[in-house]
């Protein structure tokens, strides 16, 4: 947040914590934005479903399972104790308590997400309608994609258009700037490299000089040459100083420098020619817009909101594959103009693609993630397996930071690393906004980790408990299954003490900022352009990748829920109704 729009800090060690929660909800509102304000009352709506089902559940059913439970005797140790595998079979009346309590949790979650759906709707509501928000020109238009070329006209998208109350402000059909944009992009690595070798070279001749009024001489000068006299670095440097590149071979613009092979030319020299070169060629570019082909997309503002909103939810026309796509509110910020001029046909390829692509990262990456559901039971797993039993060997600390925290480290480290994966993949899907891009990204990863870190772990976590009693037969996988499935749950319990804590520090933390701040950002950054823009530019929050963390956080934090419906099997259900006999 810029430092304009931060709230004073008070003053003491704990004192921030009263202000955070006293801090009203238009004030985090107004100063953070309607995502940052949804994700914030999001952890809140966390906090209001666990805090009080904790604080019920937890006092209940804790000492049904643990008193006459199984215990050691019965094959059940350390922390399953608690769990509701540790029910003794002479007292199965107890999993009555297990039933209402899994119907007090559903009914309560049930009734707190609709009652946060409905406040959700109130607060986008009103702050869509507000005047600071309805007023900006983006709030009353819309992006129009798959036109047909025989209706690209504006006099035929505003007799289209103009049947909504308020009519039409202006329309602006997209053209196919590509090619100017690579242009741009290719002055702007001109720029860096230029700066770069000037740079570097006035920082070559002031340490050649040594003296600290050439050094004020040189930093007043904000060009390398005079031309009133020979340049100044001659004083203190020679041409062989310089900064040399080597060209791409046959003239290949595409091709990077090879080193070695091309010819050497001075950087400076060839960097000032080309960067001469393409500010005429994109300043004529741009007073001649009409050369480049339109596009089949459109940006219509309308006079009024309502017809914003009713344009959008309409069938402009019954045609398959025409006026397919509608984007809300898009701003010319968030657009993605390069993706703007690729065919419906290329679209939906690259989507089957990235959803394939998706797809088997998932699996593949089920083959370590079941690992480590493997690991934390490894105690069940020796008796079955006679090359394990070396493991029995290990103190029993060690055994328990194998099971406990080992397997959680590994699975955190592995989930860290596929965000940047899946945000590659989705950049290449071709959506033509950045909203569609964290959303897409946001389901993905979800996916990925209610597969992964929820499924995968609960499966593999209890196969290594049931494998011998399987093996005997198939008719009692579903008993097996009820009785030793919640044993993947104490795994579940280290995960999320190890993903809180892990989590909050680093966000409080943040390592990898505070790593390139302190070290990279000084071998990175050595122009002036290069420094400023780190001193002044904000890193974006990333929501594709913030909000599935703590989605499947929640979702683990109701897997007991599951874990009871899985126990009342047909062989607890005639246990109960033979206790009430």
């Amino acid at each position: 947040m810029p430092e304009k729009q931060r709230a004073e800090a008070p003053s003491g060690l704990l004192s921030w914590l009263s202000a955070v929660l006293q801090t009203s909800d238009r004030v985090i509102l107004q100063k953070s934005g309607l995502d940052a304000f949804f994700f914030l009352r999001y952890l809140r709506t966390l906090l209001k479903i666990f805090v009080p089902l904790s604080l019920i559940v937890v006092p209940i059913l804790v000492p049904l399972n643990l008193v006459h439970g199984k215990n050691a005797p019965g094959g059940v140790q350390g922390l399953d104790r608690l769990s509701w595998a540790n029910v003794g079979l002479a007292h199965t009346s107890f999993y009555w308590a297990h039933l209402i309590m899994a119907l007090t949790v559903a009914i309560f979650v049930c009734y707190t997400i609709f009652t946060e759906l409905m406040e959700y709707i109130r607060i986008r509501q009103a702050y869509l309608a507000s005047p600071q928000h309805r007023l900006q020109a983006f709030a009353n238009a819309i992006l129009v994609t798959d036109i047909p070329k025989g209706s690209l006209t504006i006099p035929i998208l505003t007799r289209l258009y103009s049947v909504f109350p308020g009519g039409i402000r202006a329309i602006w059909i997209n053209r196919d700037l590509s090619e100017l944009s690579k242009k741009v992009l290719k002055r702007r690595a001109i720029v860096c490299t230029l700066e770069a070798a000037e740079t570097k070279l006035i920082r070559l001749a002031v340490k050649s000089a040594g003296s600290r009024i050439e050094k004020a001489e040189m930093g007043a000068s904000s060009h390398v040459y005079v031309r009133s006299e020979e340049p100044l670095w001659k004083r203190y440097l020679s041409e062989k100083d310089r900064d040399y590149m080597r060209l791409p071979i046959f003239n290949l613009t595409w091709m990077p420098s090879i080193p070695f092979v091309g010819r050497k030319v001075d950087t400076i020299h060839h960097c000032w020619q080309e960067m001469a070169r393409l500010n005429n060629e994109i300043d004529q570019d741009q007073q001649e817009p009409e050369k480049y082909p339109l596009t089949t997309s459109a940006f219509i503002q309308f006079n009024t909101q309502e017809a914003t909103y009713m344009a959008c939810q309409s069938l402009v026309r019954c045609t398959p594959l025409c006026f397919r796509s509608q984007y809300l509110e898009a701003s010319p910020v968030d657009v993605k103009w390069d993706n703007l001029s690729k065919k419906w046909w290329s679209r939906y390829a690259r989507t089957v693609l990235v959803v394939v692509s998706v797809t088997a990262i998932i699996l593949t990456w089920s083959v370590p993630v079941a690992l480590t559901g493997v690991i934390s039971q490894i105690s069940y797993l020796t008796p079955l397996l006679p090359w394990l039993h070396w493991i029995d060997a290990f103190p029993s600390w060690l055994l328990g930071c194998i099971q406990g925290v080992l397997p959680q480290v590994m699975l955190t480290v592995l989930t860290t690393l596929l965000p940047y994966v899946l945000r590659i993949i989705t950049e290449r899907r071709g959506l033509l906004t950045e909203v569609a891009v964290e959303l897409s990204l946001q389901k993905y990863y979800f996916a990925f980790l209610f597969v992964q870190v929820f499924l995968t772990v609960s499966l593999s976590s209890s196969i290594t408990a049931i494998v011998q009693e399987v093996l005997h037969g198939l008719d009692s996988v579903p008993a097996v299954l009820a009785t030793n499935l919640p044993k993947a749950s104490n795994y579940f319990f280290s995960y999320l003490l190890i993903r809180c804590f892990s989590q909050s520090a680093n966000s409080l933390l943040q390592v990898g900022r505070l790593i390139d701040w302190c070290t990279l950002a000084s071998i990175m950054n050595v122009t002036p352009r290069q420094k400023r823009e780190k001193e002044t530019s904000l890193p974006q929050m990333q929501w594709g990748t913030l909000f599935p963390i703590y989605t499947n956080l929640a979702c683990i934090g109701k897997s007991p829920l599951y874990h009871t419906c899985i126990n009342l099997t047909p062989r607890q259900g005639s246990s109960i109704r033979s206790s009430l006999q």
